[in-house]
């Protein structure tokens, strides 16, 4: 094959070539400066639930992302960054972030929408969330699908869940139903809290709250409820085998798999402006199958409930 003549510049050519080099004009890609941004990411502590989360979160965020992560031990690892949100995860990562006098992003995940509100409300830099609780519409539609039958909805109201009395009470009327709320304080005998559900609630549905469901009151109240034939729809998998009927919730990669797509509409909105907070998109159904059946219930399977739901959310968007 012959030889291809090399292509001579003309003499402004050979004056400017050397000169763009130098510069680094000629160069396609900018030099790098220094090591890439990573993205930070602190867990609330080294727990199962937790790890589960970081280990579903790593690979997905340097897949979607492309930016590699920085694990921090604790508070104080947490230095200013290039821009990148700081991932906190759960409540004690969020709440130290957002009670230091920073400006850094924040993006809080893992954790219960009333834990940190206000926090959020109160910190004075860009800062979104993902709640690991449910809507409290997706819990009646559960309820719903589930024991289709319901007219009076139970609720116990502790000093954090009180707060959701009010949008719970709305969206049951908006179902027909009656909303029946006992209010329920550490120091309270939680039996006796319990009587005027035991008398009229077809249902009861317990939302997160430390006091409602402290190690010493899940047990007295399932019981209690279990012997009027109550049926209880929680909001953890743990609730469903201490004895609930049912309850919807998200799983630790769910909601890992949602904090990677929330941080990257993040990352790609002009400016950085930052996104709004969200509720799980992805979530699970679980039936306690031998409840139903000591309670003389008919359920359904829990992939057509969750199949049920997941249509509902669709068509609600």
């Amino acid at each position: 094959m012959p030889n291809t003549p090399a292509r001579r510049l003309s003499p402004l050519g050979r004056w400017l070539f050397p000169v763009l080099l130098v510069s680094g004009w000629a160069v396609t890609a900018p030099a790098q400066t220094g090591p890439p941004p990573r993205l930070p990411v602190l867990l609330s502590k080294e727990t199962p639930v937790f790890q589960q989360f970081y280990r579903a979160f790593a690979p997905a965020a340097q897949r979607i992302l492309s930016v590699p992560l920085e694990r921090l031990d604790n508070i104080t690892s947490v230095t200013a960054s290039s821009g990148l949100p700081t991932i906190a995860v759960g409540t004690f990562a969020c709440l130290d972030l957002l009670g230091q006098d920073s400006r850094r992003p924040v993006l809080c995940t893992l954790t219960p929408r009333l834990a940190i509100v206000d926090a959020m409300a109160a910190y004075r830099g860009p800062v979104t969330a993902l709640y690991l609780d449910q809507p409290v519409e997706r819990h009646l539609a559960l309820i719903r699908q589930a024991l289709p039958e319901t007219q009076t909805l139970g609720f116990i109201a502790g000093p954090v869940s009180e707060r959701e009395v009010v949008p719970l009470e709305r969206a049951t009327v908006a179902l027909g139903w009656h909303f029946l709320p006992v209010n329920y304080r550490e120091a309270q005998n939680l039996v006796t809290t319990l009587q005027p559900l035991l008398n009229q609630a077809d249902v009861v549905l317990a939302l997160p709250d430390p006091v409602v469901n402290s190690p010493y009151n899940i047990y007295p109240l399932l019981l209690t409820l279990y012997h009027k034939t109550i049926p209880v729809f929680g909001f953890s998998s743990a609730y469903v085998d201490a004895g609930a009927l049912a309850a919807v919730f998200s799983t630790p990669e769910q909601i890992a798999q949602q904090t990677v797509e929330l941080a990257a509409t993040w990352l790609k909105q002009p400016e950085r402006a930052v996104p709004p907070p969200e509720y799980p998109r992805y979530f699970t159904v679980r039936v306690n199958q031998g409840v139903a059946k000591s309670l003389q219930l008919t359920v359904p399977a829990e992939a057509g409930l969750q199949k049920q739901l997941q249509e509902s959310r669709e068509e609600a968007r």
